[in-house]
């Protein structure tokens, strides 16, 4: 039986040479794989008495007209994920683009989102677009003034639901 383990271990070793990787990387990926799994299916169970899914996309200041475009392209391709994959309905789909991703706009659709998420409702905030770091605080550029992490902060402590996910794909 020892030998067994020490001749895959052994075969392990001369694969992970062969490709150049590390032995310590494949047990690695292979645990984080593990973990993701465990998490996902310990996650699983609260999913699955979530009433309904709400969905807030905000695609701010864009730029230039290659960055208006994949942020489009990216905004998108999530919200038909969101309508065929998961099945959120349009009236739980919420995008924010162009001069209605405003400051107001996006602290209005979160008072709605409050309104209308219950505390097992799923709700999923998707920013799309840059930030900018002043080495004090960060901030998602929208058209006009901007809101910061802490504004985040306090409109996420609007809703009840104890399901959110917040996303920020600025790079700051």
């Amino acid at each position: 039986m020892k030998e067994d383990r020490l001749t895959a271990e052994n075969a392990e070793r001369a694969e992970c040479v062969e490709r150049g990787t590390h032995l310590f990387t494949l047990r690695s990926l292979r645990s984080l794989r593990l973990n993701v799994f465990l998490l996902i299916l310990g996650l699983a169970p609260s999913y699955a008495f979530a009433q309904q899914t709400h969905v807030l996309v905000v695609t701010g200041v864009a730029g230039d007209e290659e960055h208006a475009a994949t942020f489009q392209k990216w905004a998108t391709s999530f919200i038909d994920a969101a309508k065929n994959n998961e099945h959120v309905p349009d009236t739980n789909i919420t995008w924010l683009s162009d001069r209605k991703a405003t400051r107001e706009g996006v602290t209005k659709a979160f008072a709605d989102l409050a309104a209308r998420a219950k505390p097992s409702d799923i709700v999923f905030v998707l920013l799309i677009g840059h930030g900018s770091f002043d080495g004090t605080s960060a901030a998602f550029n929208l058209p006009g003034p901007d809101l910061t992490a802490v504004d985040y902060a306090k409109l996420l402590g609007t809703l009840a639901s104890t399901h959110v996910v917040f996303v920020n794909t600025a790079s700051s």
